[in-house]
């Protein structure tokens, strides 16, 4: 049966596409860290470094105790970048969120729309790691897509292979 089930095209079509989806998620994972990184050296520190632009914007101190962390603090700097849109750094120690405790407003600084670093007014900056855009949303909903595809050709070729009688 298994030398059947290899043979089957559906079977065989079914894995190059989840292997391709897996792989196109990867690639665009990676590249957009890439360029939050990219974006941090350039705009994380300095001011006056082209295409970065500075606005205030009000922010929030939480945190979380889970039994997943072993009850452990975790801090989250919450900004309001939009009126109806918030973006969250989590994971955070106590000393990471120090320069922002206490604080209505800080600075965030954006790079071609992407939202780079969160800057308190010692200078501290908190990268963000990435920033979702449509092109992102795009590439990562066709993967899942064709992961789909793939797990339902595979689910085919198998229905197939056990239900013809044997050569």
């Amino acid at each position: 049966m298994l030398g059947r089930a290899v043979r089957e095209i559906r079977i065989l079509g079914g894995l190059l596409l989840i292997a391709a989806a897996v792989a196109t998620g990867l690639y665009e994972v990676n590249q957009v860290t890439g360029q939050a990184d990219r974006d941090f050296a350039l705009c994380g520190r300095a001011t006056q470094a082209p295409d970065c632009v500075s606005k205030r914007r009000p922010v929030s101190i939480s945190w979380t105790e889970s039994s997943v962390n072993g009850f452990r603090r975790e801090y989250s700097v919450d900004v309001h970048t939009r009126p109806n849109f918030t973006v969250s750094l989590s994971g955070l120690s106590k000393a990471d969120v120090t320069p922002f405790q206490g604080l209505k407003t800080t600075e965030i600084r954006y790079r071609q729309g992407r939202v780079v670093a969160f800057v308190a007014p010692d200078g501290t900056s908190l990268e963000f790691p990435f920033s979702f855009s449509v092109h992102l949303a795009i590439v990562l909903g066709s993967a899942v897509v064709a992961f789909l595809l793939g797990m339902g050709s595979i689910a085919w070729g198998l229905t197939r292979v056990n239900r013809t009688p044997r050569a």
